[in-house]
């Protein structure tokens, strides 16, 4: 699956995609995958905002969603640019579910990059710096090994044993979850 916010082509200003996004400021509510899968769909009423590097989440409450197969060994990966972020819960981006993680900020100050899973027999995983700015974020899941790790710009920054492989594989993978500040991808 690939989703592209930097392409005009896969931006909308509508869920139902017969508007699209024709100018920096327009409001993006769908993303459309560029390879795979469904749309990303804004779950709610505020929207972020397109701009002519990518789309700009700013504000609280905004998420947007897609339903996706995705295998117990899986790797995730997202080219964001993080401003700001003011929620230590805030999710860069989560495939949720019972048996789930989120790839978060970890802190009120600055973005950590931390891996908080529910059911997956794995111990919280943190890159433990600031890692605002613009990076490749990327979790790897590895049933084979039983491992979980983060990188950033290619680069492992923190890994641990016993994932127990009981990922959910039919989820929603969210993007932004819902208490953050600012970022762009």
């Amino acid at each position: 699956v690939w989703y592209d916010a930097t392409t005009a082509g896969t931006l909308w200003q509508d869920t139902g995609a017969t508007v699209p996004v024709s100018a920096s400021g327009n409001p993006v509510r769908r993303i459309d995958a560029a390879i795979g899968a469904e749309p990303l769909v804004i779950r709610n009423a505020a929207s972020p905002a397109s701009r002519s590097t990518g789309v700009s989440f700013g504000g609280s409450g905004i998420d947007m969603a897609a339903t996706l197969a995705i295998p117990a060994s899986h790797a995730v990966i997202m080219a964001a640019r993080i401003d700001n972020w003011t929620a230590a819960h805030a999710d860069l981006f989560c495939p949720h579910g019972t048996n789930a993680y989120g790839l978060r900020a970890g802190s009120t100050s600055e973005f950590l990059a931390k891996i908080n899973s529910s059911n997956l027999g794995l111990s919280e995983l943190s890159s433990g710096a600031d890692r605002s700015g613009l990076h490749v974020f990327a979790t790897v899941f590895d049933t084979s090994t039983g491992t979980a790790s983060i990188r950033i710009d290619g680069t492992t920054v923190a890994s641990a044993s016993g994932y127990n492989g009981a990922f959910d594989t039919s989820t929603v993978l969210k993007i932004f979850g819902s208490r953050y500040n600012s970022a762009s991808v």
